[in-house]
């Protein structure tokens, strides 16, 4: 059985962020299966345990004194594969490139992200920048963010091109499409080290969900690429009719006071910011979740929805959605960005009990296909092939 070490910004705790939890499931359901794995990292987030190791330098991630401490580990636990885990930036892979080059060991990168948000993150941006702007100048305006997209999407290409991709054995991301578009930034000979691996989640068959409420649920980072302004504008048109159900808004973040100043403008009583909880008892007693993202990486607050029969509806604005979502089945997905269609979606879930119901047992049952029992044998496959 192979020596695993997995390498990542921060350290690999249970739901304290997207890549943390991804990879806290993985270590240990690699451990449960027999693997020998040791976790290194940046920003340490809980209590070291025995096979937690942190590195010593904090600003320079590829310095001199990281790499010995990432060699040093590797031949002191005889690592046969580290894995890379996620970060947009190029330190962390060529660190790992480097300690792999001294042991002669494999590696693995796995990217989190998507590769393809770049045109999704301007038109929105571009959206939200032009709306108050002068109508004479909006040309000028459109012409300015025409420019900044190429530049940032040939960043993004520079980014991946730049990788040094004969050192990576095996290239993981999110989703197909991801997939076959990395494949083709890099000559033929390496279209075979790229894999699609989804994020798993935990399963427990035991699970108790308590009575539902009439709860329309939003969780994440309120960040602006989230767009909960469109949510609630949504709201607007409909909390009048529904006032027997309220909007729960679960995370924090830098536009936190913007979406509730949005909130008193439009005048919503029944939205409740909560703030940044453990979102699993607001799944249990909520009937439906939201989400209003202009793009996501994977999207795992919809799956963790389905697993307690939260109902998602989402704008199919990112390539993930349609993997986790199969419009009618076991949730809505809504054109991007048609508010009416959204609209209509949400009065749908909300006023028919038994379109929910049926939604709501299939959600549990589609979430199987991403349990961490399931994604791990994914991985032993391709950890034993390398």
């Amino acid at each position: 059985m192979k020596n695993i070490c997995i390498v990542s910004e921060c350290q690999q705790v249970l739901g304290v962020g997207g890549t943390e939890t991804v990879s806290y499931l993985l270590k240990n359901e690699l451990i449960k299966n027999g693997y020998h794995v040791w976790s290194m990292y940046f920003i340490p987030k809980a209590s070291k345990t025995e096979i937690d190791i942190e590195f010593p330098e904090k600003q320079d991630i590829c310095s001199n004194e990281n790499i010995r401490t990432l060699i040093d580990a590797i031949k002191k636990h005889k690592i046969d594969i580290i894995i890379s885990q996620g970060a947009p930036f190029k330190g962390l892979l060529e660190l790992c490139i480097e300690a792999k080059r001294a042991n002669k060991c494999k590696l693995v990168y796995c990217y989190h992200f998507n590769p393809l948000k770049a045109n999704r993150e301007f038109n929105d941006y571009k959206e939200r920048y032009l709306l108050n702007r002068s109508f004479i100048l909006k040309p000028l305006y459109s012409l300015y963010f025409e420019f900044k997209r190429h530049f940032f999407i040939k960043r993004d290409i520079k980014f991946f091109k730049e990788i040094e991709i004969a050192e990576v054995d095996a290239f993981i991301s999110l989703n197909k499409d991801f997939t076959n578009f990395l494949r083709g930034l890099y000559p033929n000979e390496f279209k075979e080290r790229f894999h699609t691996i989804p994020n798993p989640i935990v399963l427990d068959d035991n699970e108790l969900i308590s009575e539902k409420g009439n709860i329309i649920l939003f969780v994440g980072r309120l960040t602006y690429q989230k767009r909960l302004d469109r949510l609630l504008n949504i709201w607007k048109k409909m909390h009048h009719t529904f006032k027997n159900w309220k909007i729960v808004v679960v995370g924090d973040g830098e536009y936190a006071n913007e979406y509730q100043r949005i909130t008193e403008k439009l005048q919503l009583k029944n939205v409740d910011f909560v703030g940044q909880k453990a979102s699993e008892e607001y799944f249990k007693k909520s009937k439906i979740i939201c989400m209003t993202s202009s793009h996501e990486s994977f999207g795992m607050v919809l799956l963790e929805g389905q697993k307690y029969g939260c109902i998602p509806i989402a704008y199919n604005s990112f390539e993930s959605a349609s993997d986790i979502i199969r419009h009618g089945y076991n949730g809505i997905l809504i054109t991007p960005f048609n508010e009416q269609e959204y609209i209509n979606g949400l009065k749908t879930l909300i006023m028919d009990e038994s379109i929910r119901e049926s939604l709501a047992n299939n959600s549990k049952d589609s979430v199987k296909k991403f349990d961490a029992k399931i994604i791990v044998k994914k991985w032993i496959h391709l950890l034993e092939t390398l």
